[in-house]
């Protein structure tokens, strides 16, 4: 017969076994041997009362109960008469009350998040994939104020909390401030009380010890001196898995590191359609979140760019983004875009049961800031001055010029960074960079200005990039640029800073130093407008300007304005270049200021006016010894010699220029060359030989990131198609060189794309657009004075008479009156109306 009154000792076991406890835990538990909880199991002995309270408690029964429970542990029974105990499933409710049922262990239960977490299914995939990696039990997930650490972390533990047989416990760390009191955290969210009987950390591990736990423990970052301990539970504790979240990495063997990313973004300059755009996780969390403080809230072709530039502007934090969109019920999309040139003081007034630190951005950040020692927080503070990131010599440099921190570079970046407040941009070849959010910059420049230190680092960071720009200036000729190219284009907005700064001081020899040292490479990575506009201001203040700089400061916008068409310009500041640099007999000057006269009447097909002025450049360079100016003196006169019809002659001066050019491994010059040499063979009827010339040099123009010898490579070859009757794809690449034309404001060259594009459209028998795009390349040519080239005539009167012979008068004088007088936006719509 089956026994229906179990004695305690069983009683006891199926309860130990129901909390997942080995005998040896629950004795931890209860501060007595194991071998006692195993006699009592066996109902070989009967506790004492001190042993049956501590059972009591580390059972859970509730206090009201445990005057029962401990009747019945020591005699047997309840205290109902003849009342033994039943099974669990059959107990008398006295005796349910004494001894209630544990289905789940005694952890913190998660509040369930009030609101869908957005855009992070591949963040999840990726966590959780690290989690059941083998040995994955410590996973710390680090990244920067507001980036959503906490509620991925919780989402995590909802999606996996089944996989663990001990339940999940969640442990908010914010409120402990001292690491020695993280195991008493950890023990009242596991449901642990301090009764004495065992040092609370001991008792903490006796539960992990043979628990299948998983165990969140949120906001780290501030006692990372605890850190230690997580690994001593994780040796004693086979089944148990902890997830951290930190903005500072833990540093303790076993750790995985993942870094939480910001959301995804769209390029605010580059919008896709609406309906693609609000796919993006960040335009989604804004877009939902506005809705939740305005219900009509709703993503239109009206705010689309706005709402995109917000979400930029905010480097795709969930936490700044939300606390922007709670602002959507008094201000629009744009109005809160022009409000974010400052951000923190508008992203405030978050959710109010929210920890304060998260109900604005600036709380947030100085929570990470306050965790900083005094050098750190120098050092973070001082980075603000870099824009767009820096490497590790500038931070030397700028942020530790006299040697006041205790760390050196490497050091102190490598801090910062693991604690979430710098980023390091995609690894390359090239030295490590480092940069830091714009949302967090801001605050970092408030902390720079606190400091009093604003115009010290400042004026190093000027000093810093103005020896970079002077450093690489000669070595853009010859074998590495490229490197330096890029180097420079890394650190352009730094560049734009340490202008700015020059300018805004009132310092006009700075200005015109750093102006000067890099209108080279400005041309080279086609960045006209922009460097017309600082050369300009530089200009503007030339009478405060020492000789040997401002020689070079006029000669640097001469050869800018004769790349966008400004022939006038370009003439009388190369001229007042030559002047200064003969008073000052610097030869390297005059041979630059000889180029850009020649290129001048080059473009205003004053064939031997250009051709004087470079033999003359030619002269200067040789006396010089200097290979890199003879090459391009012989290639300047090449083209000129192109230009003018002589194929044969321009071929040999191409050629020698060439040979220079690949002995000084000089890029840009084999790129120019190949170029020009493409175009003679052209002109002596050897077209398969110009094509390779051409497809070479558009392979070298792209990776020097010259967009307009790209521009012309591709315009040359779009003529060769051309001539091949391969209208349809002589049109594709017409209209992406004028793409590129268009954008360097490069109008000479412009005016011949849309010339050639004409004889394109023509062939593929669109006359009146053809004659649109002659006469919109007539008024170009009219408006700067860059007459039709001698070599480029030919194909220009083909397609003129093949379109008057198809109008009739009447309609060939009304398309090219519409051509005439289109503005530079008409052009650029005149030039993609076509589509093939």
């Amino acid at each position: 017969m089956i026994d229906t009154k179990p004695s305690f000792g069983r009683w006891l076991k199926e309860r130990r076994k129901a909390l997942d406890l080995t005998q040896f835990a629950l004795a931890e538990r209860v501060g007595c041997a194991e071998v006692t909880i195993g006699r009592i199991e066996a109902d070989e002995r009967r506790p004492s009362r001190q042993v049956a309270e501590l059972l009591a408690e580390a059972l859970g029964i509730p206090p009201e109960d445990r005057p029962a429970f401990v009747q019945f542990a020591r005699t047997g029974h309840t205290g109902e008469a003849a009342a033994p105990l039943m099974p669990t499933s059959a107990t008398p409710p006295a005796v349910a009350a004494a001894v209630p049922p544990l289905a789940a262990p005694p952890v913190r239960a998660m509040a369930a998040p009030l609101t869908r977490l957005i855009g992070r299914d591949q963040t999840l995939a990726a966590v959780r994939e690290a989690l059941h990696r083998t040995g994955g039990r410590l996973l710390t997930l680090t990244g920067p104020p507001g980036v959503g650490k906490t509620r991925l972390a919780m989402q995590v533990a909802a999606d996996m909390g089944g996989e663990f047989a001990g339940g999940v416990c969640f442990v908010p760390l914010a409120p402990i401030s001292d690491p020695d009191y993280v195991p008493t955290a950890v023990a009242q969210a596991l449901g642990l009380q301090d009764t004495g009987a065992a040092p609370l950390p001991a008792r903490v591990l006796t539960y992990l010890r043979d628990k299948a736990l998983l165990l969140v423990l949120d906001n780290f970052e501030h006692l990372l001196g605890a850190a230690p301990l997580l690994v001593e539970w994780l040796a004693a504790s086979p089944r148990l898995t902890v997830l951290v979240t930190s903005r500072a990495a833990l540093r303790v063997r076993g750790e995985q590191q993942f870094a939480v990313p910001p959301l995804a973004l769209p390029d605010p300059a580059h919008l896709p359609p609406l309906s693609e755009l609000a796919r993006y996780p960040a335009v989604t969390l804004f877009v939902e979140r506005a809705a939740g403080v305005q219900a009509d809230f709703a993503l239109t072709e009206e705010n689309a760019a706005a709402v995109a530039g917000i979400c930029a502007r905010l480097d795709g934090l969930p936490l700044a983004i939300e606390l922007a969109a709670a602002r959507s019920k008094l201000l629009t999309p744009a109005a809160m875009l022009a409000r974010l040139a400052a951000r923190l003081p508008l992203l405030a007034g978050g959710p109010r049961d929210l920890p304060a630190r998260q109900q604005t951005l600036r709380a947030a950040i100085g929570w990470s800031y306050d965790l900083l020692d005094a050098g750190e927080q120098a050092l973070f503070a001082r980075m603000s001055v870099f824009v767009n990131g820096c490497t590790l010599d500038a931070v030397e440099a700028v942020c530790n010029g006299t040697g006041d921190l205790p760390f050196d570079a490497l050091d102190g970046v490598s801090s910062l960074f693991d604690k979430s407040l710098l980023r390091q941009d995609e690894p390359s070849e090239a030295e490590p960079r480092f940069n830091i959010l714009d949302t967090i910059r801001e605050f970092a420049l408030e902390a720079l200005a606190a400091r009093g230190e604003v115009e010290t680092i400042r004026r190093r960071h000027f000093a810093h990039y103005l020896a970079e720009a002077e450093q690489a200036d000669p070595l853009l000729q010859g074998a590495e640029q490229t490197a330096w190219l890029e180097r420079l284009e890394a650190d352009h907005d730094n560049f734009r800073a340490a202008l700015a700064w020059a300018r805004d001081s009132g310092d006009a020899e700075a200005l015109a130093r750093l102006a000067g040292a890099l209108w080279r490479f400005w041309y080279v990575h086609s960045h006209f407008h922009e460097g017309r506009g600082w050369l300009a201001q530089a200009l503007a203040r030339q009478d405060a300007v020492s000789p040997p700089v401002r020689v070079r400061l006029l000669n640097g916008t001469a050869w800018l304005a004769y790349n966008q068409g400004d022939f006038a310009r370009a003439r009388a500041l190369a001229g007042q270049s030559l002047a200064l640099a003969r008073s000052l007999d610097n030869k390297w000057e005059i041979g630059q200021a000889m180029a850009t006269l020649g290129s001048v009447e080059l473009g205003q097909g004053n064939f031997d006016a250009a051709t004087g002025h470079y033999e003359q450049g030619l002269a200067v360079m040789r006396a010089l010894a200097h290979s890199w100016g003879i090459s391009y003196m012989l290639n300047f006169l090449g083209l000129t010699a192109q230009l003018a019809g002589d194929s044969a002659r321009a071929t040999a001066l191409l050629e020698e220029s060439l040979a220079l050019s690949r002995h000084l491994h000089d890029i840009r010059g084999m790129a120019f060359t190949l170029l020009n040499l493409g175009r003679a063979a052209h002109e002596q009827g050897d077209d398969a030989r110009a094509a390779a010339l051409l497809e070479e040099s558009l392979e070298l123009s792209a990776e020097l990131g010259n967009k307009e010898y790209v521009a012309t490579c591709l315009s040359y070859l779009a003529l060769l198609a051309r001539l091949r009757a391969e209208y349809r794809h002589a049109v594709l690449l017409y209209r992406e060189s004028l793409h590129l034309l268009l954008e360097l404001g490069h109008r000479e060259s412009l005016a011949v794309g849309l010339e050639g594009l004409a004889g394109a459209v023509q062939g593929e028998g669109h006359p009146e657009h053809a004659v649109r795009l002659l006469a919109a390349a007539a008024a170009l040519r009219d408006a700067i004075g860059a007459p039709l080239p001698p070599a480029q005539r030919p194909y220009y009167e083909q397609t003129l008479a093949e379109v008057r012979a198809q109008l009739a008068p009447l309609a060939y004088a009304a398309a090219w009156a519409e051509g005439s007088t289109l503005s530079l936006s008409g052009v650029v719509a005149l030039a993609t109306a076509y589509a093939p």
